[in-house]
């Protein structure tokens, strides 16, 4: 499965005295509105403007805040938090709230015929600064999921499928120490047909109506908890009264070891510090996953376990930040207990 972020241009016209001037949108799209926030807290004026009319109104919808996030401006160790930081782990969590999978392409199955295109299925989906710094900065960024299930020949330029996108607008704002994105409706949802039938595979559905499709994506951005990861090096060393092939064996034995390829992945820049020898496991607690480097030496009658462990903590979209002395000694334990087995 491929996760697929795309960067959409945001589609705002700005007029000689800095007006902006949005498409109106289909009253056939408003009015299924009231479906979309099933399960959600909406207030009587949020509804108030989704009941109204598009052209009473006179401009695209700009609903009130669905949902606001606040994160710390930067780390246990004074590392800032960047807006990259904060919009990777929206994306994150939003795919994981969707009840739809990320996009990916493949063969489709049950065609025939002696040309078989390929399938595109899933939720393509990111953020888009691009108004912000070609305009306006003072603009919003624009998140924007499209919800996709179509076929396509080669490189022609003719789908067959659809496409139903929708739109938020992302506001950010800041204290002394913490950063805000609040997210608020910019588009509501709308189908982007080309043709929902394909010579070789037959009809091609969407994904669903319109109405379940906006549903899901407010529904996810409402459920949604979003975390930034960040990590500490933690080294230290232990004296085993048992012989180095043994305690190896036994972190070999208790816990999953990582591939090469994902080591420096997992220690970042951390990684030149870490032994030429020795091996990489990969230890969960707390629902985070920590990288943990051992490298077991004889020493005297025993053995000399040498450990570096990049504990990771998270900085959540409700202001928290989960670092704490208990959750290091947590992994510091966890390592004598393998090594004492």
């Amino acid at each position: 499965m491929v996760e697929v972020l795309t960067l959409v241009k945001a589609k705002s016209i700005f007029m000689s005295e800095g007006m902006i001037v949005r498409t109106v949108i289909n009253t056939a799209v408003v009015s299924g509105l009231a479906v979309l926030v099933a399960g959600c807290t909406v207030s009587p004026e949020l509804m108030e403007t989704l009941n109204t009319p598009p052209m009473a109104r006179g401009a695209l919808l700009e609903s009130e805040e669905i949902r606001s996030f606040t994160f710390p401006k930067q780390d246990y160790d004074g590392k800032p938090v960047t807006r990259s930081d904060i919009q990777a782990a929206i994306e994150r969590s939003f795919i994981n709230e969707s009840k739809f999978d990320p996009l990916q392409r493949g063969r489709p199955v049950g065609c025939a015929g002696s040309r078989i295109p390929t399938l595109t299925r899933g939720v393509m989906f990111g953020f888009d600064d691009a108004d912000q710094r070609q305009f306006n900065r003072d603009m919003p960024s624009i998140f924007e999921a499209r919800y996709q299930n179509y076929t396509r020949y080669g490189t022609a330029n003719v789908v067959q499928g659809s496409s139903i996108n929708i739109e938020f607008a992302v506001d950010y704002g800041e204290t002394d120490d913490q950063y805000t994105a609040s997210f608020r409706l910019w588009r509501p949802a709308s189908e982007k047909n080309s043709t929902s039938f394909d010579p070789s595979c037959g009809r091609i559905n969407p994904l669903g109506t319109v109405e379940e499709i906006q549903a899901d994506a407010v529904g996810a951005i409402t459920k949604m908890n979003p975390a930034i990861v960040r990590r500490k090096l933690i080294s230290g060393e232990l004296d085993v009264p048992f012989p180095s092939e043994s305690v190896a064996a036994s972190f070999t034995r208790f816990w999953d070891e990582l591939p090469a390829r994902e080591v420096v992945a997992s220690f970042g820049s951390e990684a030149g510090k870490l032994p030429a020898d020795g091996a990489t496991y990969s230890v969960e607690l707390n629902k985070i996953t920590h990288p943990v480097h051992i490298t077991v030496y004889p020493y005297r009658d025993g053995s000399k376990v040498v450990y570096n462990a990049n504990y990771g903590y998270e900085m959540t979209g409700s202001g928290d930040m989960t670092y704490s002395e208990d959750g290091i000694a947590a992994i510091e334990e966890a390592i004598r207990d393998v090594a004492f087995d």
